[in-house]
């Protein structure tokens, strides 16, 4: 008899062979599936982390300024009030007061009861008047600075006398100075040389000197002497905060500039462009800028609008593109 097809014996290892690679294809296909869905829950976990790592700051308008300390000896226009007669003197103004040519700055009282007299003390010029000295005032004079040898001028130096009331005074002792505040005042400096060189390198019209972290008075450059590093400053206006001391310790500002103050981490390059990325409500977003000014951590930009919450790590952000 002739064996059919549907007569054939299929042997049992044979059998589930085949019953394998059935189910094979079928298992592979959810396996891909599953792993997909892994990596991608996992791409999305990775994201969610990198922007929780995310830092930003609302930046606004502001102005840098690029300076440095220093140390500088001032030159005044003044000149020595002495008292008239033996006895004690007494104040009538303040110290720094302004006062006018012949106006009574004090009194010295002489002698004791009925037979005592009182003389009266007169600024000589008008100004502004100081009860404390340090014998330097016929010295250092901008009239006559200039005969002075540059290299000792530093080395000057003159013991403080401060006149108070009841002081004890002699005749042609001095109790007062006057000080011609609309004469310009001069401080010469004496850096080290690399604050000397950067001083230099910005010389410009817009120096300014910023005292007590807020008096501030514009200044200028009129002489250099590159073989001492010394610079002499001119101020033109200024006040009583500069007349009791000869030494004085300030800011001078080189430079100034006015923008978007943004933290200079936040600055990125792409495609040979400065920029930085900004959080818009949904997504941030990178944004070309102009920086304008640089000091220290921060910098000034023109390209974005006060109030804009920037990226201060856009390499967070970056990390974040890479993985997409």
């Amino acid at each position: 008899m002739m064996e059919t097809k549907a007569d054939k014996v299929v042997p049992i290892k044979e059998f589930k062979r085949k019953k394998r690679k059935k189910k094979f294809k079928p298992f592979f296909i959810k396996l891909v599936i599953i792993s997909a869905i892994l990596i991608f829950a996992a791409l999305k976990i990775y994201n969610i982390a990198i922007f929780h790592l995310v830092k930003t700051k609302v930046v606004n308008g502001g102005t840098l300024e690029n300076t440095v300390f220093v140390e500088g000896m001032v030159l005044r226009e003044e000149k020595i009030i002495r008292a008239p007669a033996r006895g004690k003197f007494f104040q009538k103004v303040a110290t720094g007061s302004r006062v006018r040519e012949g106006q009574v700055i004090g009194i010295v009282k002489s002698g004791e009861g009925m037979n005592g007299k009182t003389y009266q003390v007169k600024a000589t010029e008008a100004g502004l008047i100081s009860f404390s000295m340090d014998n330097l005032e016929n010295i250092l004079n901008p009239q006559k600075f200039q005969i002075l040898p540059r290299r000792k001028l530093n080395e000057l130096s003159g013991d403080a006398t401060i006149i108070e009331n009841g002081s004890e005074v002699y005749r042609g002792s001095p109790v007062a100075k006057i000080a011609n505040n609309l004469h310009p005042l001069l401080i010469l400096i004496q850096p080290q040389n690399e604050i000397f060189k950067k001083i230099i390198h910005y010389k410009n019209e817009n120096l300014q000197i910023k005292i007590f972290d807020k008096e501030v008075f514009k200044a200028e450059i009129t002489e250099i002497d590159n073989e001492n590093n010394i610079i002499m400053l001119k101020v033109l206006q200024w006040d009583k905060q500069f007349l009791n001391e000869r030494r004085y310790k300030f800011d001078l500002v080189l430079d100034t500039c006015s923008g978007i103050v943004v933290p200079s981490t936040a600055i990125l390059k792409k495609d040979g462009k400065k920029g930085l990325y900004i959080y818009n409500g949904e997504d941030y977003v990178w944004k070309p800028v102009e920086v304008t000014f640089q000091v220290g951590e921060n910098v000034t930009v023109r390209g974005i609008d006060e109030g804009s919450l920037v990226v201060i790590n856009p390499g967070i952000i970056e990390k974040k593109s890479v993985s997409d």
